[in-house]
């Protein structure tokens, strides 16, 4: 449980003196960490030096989440082993790994979580481990016992190794530190299991554990006064230059979470912000000739990534925004922690993850598609692509260099069955291809390509992967046009639990319905999670500010 670089176990650490010699006694281990160990980005640069010859990744992404990728390449790289413990085989990270272990998720795990207002729940299963996953602890056990330590670990249950941290916890404590958990240390399984949510600390005596801390006013210190610490706030390190104008802010979009390894698979998620983007304010993108939709390269010091621009006025000018979630399995050169530099906080370590300086510019003489496929593909001919999940099939938003034709594009996906048959129209004016490829009458690939962004509503196109029949000659001429008549064109996602868009909401607000409330009436959008109320809510104060 010294799950820091600068933690022992039980909430113990080796600025208290004491704190080292009580947990050596308690585990009889002579052998015992001395000092700090490395923070994340220390440790990495050590990695490189080849000052750490193994580490074990778990559940984490550092690929991704942490400051300068190509650092982190070369440290993983450079590594003699490196392990990583994951539930998803395919991630930035695995696939720098020597050793993959696959590893129980959150819907697997048997255990317990401590929430922010110390509350400890029992975490119970909810599906049995697929396959040959297993749970993070049993694969601890396993690798410390090949190792000659099986007396130390020879927990045959999660709920052993909860007691013994309970234990530790009160081992002479008498009140001298605020982490006690002490009324834990003899339980049982069955008491385990039916563990109820507890707030610590539950010392030997209180089972009701301690909703509120502090109330004698004293604290855990050597003479019971709180400690408080002066600060000096700084701003980051680098700032705006001529070389590099532009201030960049990492951050998250509504419906993802962290590197997209748990929600990157859901189709309906990716349909309320389906690629990456960068988010500029009008009048700079005017200044340096980027169109909205249109394909930006951001540079920094530390490196470059390819983006679309997305135009907007929650920017203030000489800022661009970037979300942090999209990686190499989604996008080919989006990874924003690319341009991040490896400054960190002195005490925390704390990478400064949401600040860079970077030049933009326009990414000219190329054209702009999308590609619908029966099977994954390898776009290497791309300057940019991205996969966007999809219920069938596989979808791809993609940027070519200008001057493909529809024979080469063709040319990487012939196929010499005598079943194939492509449907193409060319539009020589507007310089648009568009090309399927059916396979025994059916819809095999689909590819779009056009000299600017279009919106293109790719549900109908992807579905048509599914039709098991042959196509009709009415549906072969409605994949070149890119929808049918009879689909109703929904617009851009806002409501992704039920699929509600722009144009659905704009038709009933022009059709009378005046609120959030009336919308979630006629559409039912924002009647479920409600993460979708404030982009409803700014249909009516755009309204209201036309008026007014």
């Amino acid at each position: 449980m010294g799950g820091l670089a600068n933690q022992l176990a039980a909430h113990m650490d080796f600025a208290t003196p004491s704190a080292q010699d009580l947990v050596q006694r308690f585990w009889q281990a002579p052998n015992m960490a001395t000092e700090n160990g490395l923070k994340a980005v220390d440790l990495f640069q050590a990695m490189e030096e080849g000052k750490v010859k193994v580490v074990w990744i778990m559940s984490t992404n550092p690929m991704v989440s942490l400051p300068d990728t190509a650092q982190v390449r070369r440290a993983l790289e450079k590594c003699e082993l490196v392990i990583v413990s994951d539930c998803k085989a395919h991630t930035d990270t695995t696939a720098m790994a020597d050793v993959l272990l696959p590893a129980t998720g959150w819907s697997e795990k048997d255990g317990t979580v401590t929430n922010s207002e110390r509350r400890i729940s029992r975490q119970r299963g909810l599906l049995p481990a697929p396959g040959d996953a297993r749970h993070d602890w049993w694969a601890i056990c396993e690798v410390a016992k090949s190792l000659g330590f099986a007396a130390a670990f020879s927990y045959q249950h999660a709920h052993e190794i909860f007691a013994e941290h309970a234990a530790l916890s009160a081992f002479e404590n008498n009140g001298k530190r605020d982490f006690d958990i002490g009324h834990f240390s003899q339980m049982t399984k069955m008491e385990y299991d039916a563990l109820t949510p507890v707030q610590w600390p539950v010392p030997k005596g209180r089972p009701e554990g301690t909703k509120r801390m502090f109330e004698d006013r004293r604290f855990f210190t050597p003479d019971g006064r709180a400690r408080f610490i002066a600060i000096t706030p700084s701003l980051p390190k680098a700032q705006a230059s001529q070389e590099w104008p532009f201030t960049l802010n990492t951050g998250r979009v509504r419906d993802q979470w962290h590197t997209m390894t748990r929600t990157g698979d859901a189709a309906s998620l990716a349909k309320h912000t389906a690629q990456p983007y960068v988010e500029i304010h009008p009048k700079d993108a005017q200044h340096l000739g980027i169109k909205d939709k249109t394909l930006v390269r951001i540079t920094s010091a530390n490196g470059e990534v390819l983006l679309k621009a997305k135009w907007s006025r929650a920017v203030a000018p000489g800022n661009v925004f970037v979300p942090i979630h999209w990686t190499q399995q989604f996008a080919n050169v989006s990874v924003v922690s690319n341009l991040i530099p490896q400054i960190v906080d002195p005490l925390s370590g704390q990478p400064e993850s949401k600040h860079a300086q970077v030049r933009l510019e326009a990414v000219t003489n190329v054209c702009y598609g999308m590609v619908v496929s029966v099977e994954s593909l390898i776009l290497s001919d791309c300057l940019y692509w991205c996969h966007v999940p999809s219920e069938q099939g596989f979808h791809y938003e993609v940027v070519w260099p200008a001057g493909q034709t529809h024979e080469t594009l063709k040319q990487g996906y012939q196929d010499d069955a005598e079943s194939v048959e492509w449907l193409e129209y060319l539009n020589p004016v507007t310089q648009q291809i568009r090309l399927a490829k059916l396979v025994d009458q059916k819809l095999n690939l689909l590819m779009y390509l056009h000299s600017q962004p279009e919106s293109i509503v790719a549900d109908w196109l992807i579905s048509t992967l599914t039709i098991d029949t042959a196509l009709s000659a009415q549906e072969r001429l409605a994949m070149l046009v890119g929808m049918p008549a009879n689909i109703e064109e929904k617009g851009e996602i806002v409501c992704s639990c039920y699929q509600v868009g722009t144009k659905q909401i704009e038709k009933a607000v022009s059709n009378g319905v005046d609120s959030v409330e009336g919308l979630g009436s006629t559409l039912r959008c924002g009647t479920n999670c409600g993460s979708c109320l404030p982009e409803l809510k700014r249909f009516f104060s755009v309204r209201l500010e036309v008026s007014v």
